[in-house]
């Protein structure tokens, strides 16, 4: 019985058909895997800067006045009033009993602590709020993102998010205004405690007049004559952090030399920041400055003065704006010095690839990753804002996967 017999010529067209399909197997299995490996993200507009941070404090253009005898504070203005000079601003009425003093220092005490409460209260308020609304601002970022690129899923995740962020900030609005309802009723209460107790004084008047035009606040932290913009500040961080804000009212009780009110210069303020190293900054330099409660892009200021030190890089700023609720407060905390702000489509430097001395990235079309010149406007380490290139389209963010296919 004889076998079947395959000519040579026929094995080798087998074994070579063989290989060829083998290496196209591996070729697609290795796109496949390569397109699993390959990382995106959406082209976006919006702005990168280069900033340098370090804590910051509050001056403003303020003189503070002292009162000219103990007594009884008769205030005829009201705060935040502009006052022109010569107009008189108080009355003092020399307090004589005794007992009265003590009880009218007593209601004093406690308005004080509703005024701290009321103004640390607010500065949470207002710090949590900044944080919210950055968090919605970049839920609404990742929602039109996830609306651009069609997925059901990712949209409904991503509104889900922003609802719940949303109805977050409007929740905390509505406990702040009964946290301060309450505060205000109770000092209410305090003030017509104090005004029925003292219905009856009597004594020396004296009128109290003020020298110079202003916006006038009866309230201080003695840190108004130590801080002179320009000069590297005397008093240490700790001092700052801690100071504690004395409010005067309607029948508060003065006393001789002690700090009564404050005039303000609202046509600017200064902010001084320590950096734990130096800087690249320069006198008169235009920047712009955020802390918390300060929103994108921050306030612009000028550098007024430079001064090295062993521990850091102090730097002294003209901020030429100024807002209501600057009057109080003085320790900023962490404070951004954007130096430079570059606008454009948003993409991870990362991202970027060089061929014949032209930048461009990898966007993916019909599912493939396709090579497209773009021109770098500016940006950081992290983040390169670019022209050239349309916001929306999916961008390769490692492009070296490509590179090596």
């Amino acid at each position: 019985m004889s076998g079947i017999r395959i000519r040579p010529w026929r094995l080798l067209t087998l074994v070579t058909l063989g290989m060829l399909l083998v290496w196209q197997a591996s070729l697609w299995v290795s796109a496949q895997v390569s397109a699993l490996l390959i990382r995106t993200t959406p082209a976006q507009r919006g702005a990168v800067e280069v900033v340098q941070a370090g804590q910051g404090l509050l001056a403003r253009n303020e003189t503070a006045f002292r009162a000219p005898m103990n007594g009884r504070l008769i205030i005829l203005v009201h705060a935040g009033q502009r006052v022109r000079s010569g107009q008189v601003i108080a009355e003092i009425s020399e307090v004589v009993d005794d007992e009265l003093r003590r009880r009218l220092s007593e209601i004093d005490q406690r308005i004080a602590e509703l005024d701290r409460e009321a103004e640390a209260e607010t500065v949470r308020q207002r710090a949590r709020r900044a944080e919210l609304d950055q968090l919605i601002q970049k839920a609404t970022e990742e929602l039109d993102a996830a609306v651009a690129s069609g997925r059901d899923d990712w949209v409904a995740e991503a509104h889900a998010k922003l609802s719940r962020l949303q109805a977050e900030r409007a929740e905390l609005e509505s406990l702040f205004t009964g946290v301060r309802g309450q505060l205000e009723t109770e000092r209410d209460t305090l003030l017509a405690m104090r005004e029925a107790a003292t219905a009856e004084v009597i004594g020396q008047r004296t009128y109290v007049r003020v020298d110079q035009p202003g916006i006038i606040h009866f309230s201080f932290d003695g840190l108004e004559d130590a801080l002179q913009p320009g000069v590297y500040p005397a008093v240490d961080w700790e001092a700052v952090q801690t100071a504690t804000w004395t409010y005067y009212s309607d029948g508060s009780l003065a006393s001789t030399d002690q700090t009564l009110f404050r005039l303000i210069d609202n046509f600017g303020v200064h902010v001084f920041v320590q950096f734990p190293r130096a800087v690249d900054l320069q006198e008169g330099q235009r920047v712009r400055l955020r802390w918390t409660g300060i929103d994108p892009p921050g306030v612009e200021a000028r550098v007024r003065s430079i001064h090295n030190r062993l521990e850091g890089t102090g730097v002294w700023f003209e901020v030429a704006s100024f807002q209501p609720d600057w009057v109080h407060g003085r320790y900023l905390g962490n404070v951004e010095v954007v130096l430079q702000r570059f606008e454009g489509v948003i993409l991870p430097r990362r991202a970027l690839e060089e061929r014949g001395n032209r930048i461009g990235v990898y966007v993916i079309v019909e599912g493939k990753p396709v090579f497209h010149y773009v021109n770098v406007v500016g940006g950081n380490d992290q983040e390169v804002a670019v022209s050239g290139l349309p916001p929306g389209v999916s961008v390769v963010t490692n492009p070296e996967r490509i590179s090596r296919r």
